[in-house]
């Protein structure tokens, strides 16, 4: 067992890994919420809609081009690899991945006719032109992100999302709001910030970049990450279809509303995947020095944390839901903010399911997380299609919580089979805290801020009473932070 002091170095040198990475998504979090309550204000309800299925429809394409390169897949091959064999590994993910990306971009321009008969817009069919550059742009993005969580370059990876964050707001501001220009504007100003943070991390690559290729590490690559890339088109199919699904049920209207009531989960998902960036690469490597103890440990410590943070989250939203969506997104989407607080409660129970599928990756576990997402891919695209015509677009947040309540308990008995167990109350907890003071707000009403912020100030007095949070986390965060500056 690791003795006392290297513990406490590794957990702080971990948060100071979150720390690095946390930060840059934050504040590209901030900078994108405020050109989206801009981009809201300026661009009509169906042409915001129409936007959101453009990035759907190149969501799609990404997670059908990770069948063959899968981005966690890179991430695991760096990770275990000596420097000159990182360098080979980085380098023959980008040139399959621009071989792929090319093809791929072909079968989008041949699909027009498809998605104008599946989705029956015009104004979308006018637009899918974007597509390919949109989904060329994302593709290279995140698979440079995941090359640099190889090579544990946090730093790097949080300068590029602060500078898509900036660019993205600044061109929103320019085009919409100063020039005046539609949903095409929109567009352009997630083009060049993609652009931008593309530029940013290829640079950070530390090591040469002269292109080689590997086919037997290609081969090996996608041996191992076609069962993860499988998963992440039924996470697809679990996260993101639902906005096809109200497109062709209802209208873009209802997209708009529903990616209102959804962009600050999602947020949330992305700050989780800030975690999930130093989580990831270091329980590998606790796995693959055989350090089953120190692990477990981490694996269970990590769900206690960003439950309680997600549980909180939820509850905060639950109680001040409307302010939220009047500030941020105009009175005009008022009406999203029934849906928001239920996909922010599947957002805590989401988080779980996260850090169980990193944790049986890391164990080579990669077919498992594909098994549990088509149970949740199936159950998600039932829900919409029952509840969507009963709810409208709240259906869909139903649809989301009740898939996420079906999977937990499947990713639980996995990871306890594969050798980790799972310490179920450090993360049932915070979630019966939310529920008990969810409940309370229910029955009496929005009585006044002052009962709000007391129902706050509890569910953080009952984790500290349980020990949900402990005044080691705030020793080893301490410790991180000092050390980081």
């Amino acid at each position: 067992m690791l003795r006392q002091s290297t513990q406490t170095e590794f957990a702080a040198g971990f948060v100071r890994g979150v720390l690095s990475i946390g930060v840059g998504t934050l504040l590209q979090i901030i900078l994108g919420l405020a050109g989206l309550m801009v981009a809201v204000r300026f661009i009509s309800s169906e042409e915001f809609g129409v936007f959101v299925l453009l990035q759907v429809i190149a969501s799609f394409f990404i997670a059908l081009g990770n069948l063959a390169v899968q981005d966690v897949s890179v991430t695991k091959f760096i990770v275990g690899a000596d420097d000159e064999q990182k360098f080979v590994v980085a380098s023959t993910a980008l040139c399959f991945n621009f071989i792929i990306g090319v093809l791929i971009s072909f079968v989008i321009v041949m699909c027009k006719p498809l998605m104008y008969f599946l989705l029956k817009s015009e104004r979308l069919s006018e637009l899918t032109v974007y597509i390919p550059v949109f989904f060329l742009l994302n593709s290279f993005n995140e698979l440079l992100i995941y090359i640099l969580q190889g090579f544990h370059q946090y730093k790097i990876i949080a300068v590029s999302q602060l500078i898509n964050g900036l660019v993205k707001f600044l061109l929103i501001l320019i085009l919409l709001a100063y020039l005046g220009m539609n949903v095409v504007g929109l567009i352009y100003a997630f083009y060049l910030s993609f652009l931008a943070s593309i530029v940013t991390l290829y640079f950070g690559i530390p090591s040469r970049k002269r292109l080689m290729v590997s086919r037997r590490c290609f081969l090996e690559m996608v041996k191992f990450g076609f069962p993860l890339g499988l998963n992440r088109l039924l996470s697809f199919a679990f996260s993101r279809v639902d906005r096809l699904i109200l497109g062709a049920m209802l209208s873009p209207v209802g997209v708009a509303y529903f990616e209102v009531a959804s962009r600050i989960p999602e947020n949330g998902y992305r700050l989780l995947q800030s975690f999930q960036s130093v989580f990831f690469p270091n329980m590998s490597e606790l796995i693959a020095r055989k350090n089953q103890i120190e692990a477990e440990k981490m694996l269970n410590n990590s769900l206690r944390i960003v439950t309680v943070i997600s549980a909180m989250a939820a509850l905060v939203i639950l109680l001040f839901k409307e302010d939220v969506v009047s500030v941020l997104f105009s009175d005009k989407y008022l009406g999203s903010a029934s849906a928001l607080w239920i996909l922010t409660v599947a957002l805590s129970m989401g988080s779980i399911e996260y850090m169980l599928g990193g944790a049986l990756v890391a164990l080579g576990k990669s077919d498992k997380p594909l098994k549990i997402n088509m149970l949740s891919a199936m159950t998600n695209v039932a829900g919409n299609i029952i509840m969507i015509p009963i709810f409208g677009f709240v259906g869909a947040a139903y649809a989301t919580l009740l898939a996420r309540i079906v999977a937990n308990p499947v990713y639980v008995l996995f990871v306890n089979k594969s050798g980790l167990q799972v310490n179920l109350r450090k993360y049932i907890t915070p979630i019966v805290i939310l529920g008990a003071c969810g409940s309370v707000y229910m029955v009496y009403g929005s009585i006044g801020v002052g009962f709000k912020l007391s129902l706050i100030l509890i569910f953080v007095a009952l984790s500290l009473g349980l020990s949900v949070i402990t005044w080691k986390d705030m020793t080893i965060l301490l410790e991180g932070m000092r050390r980081r500056s």
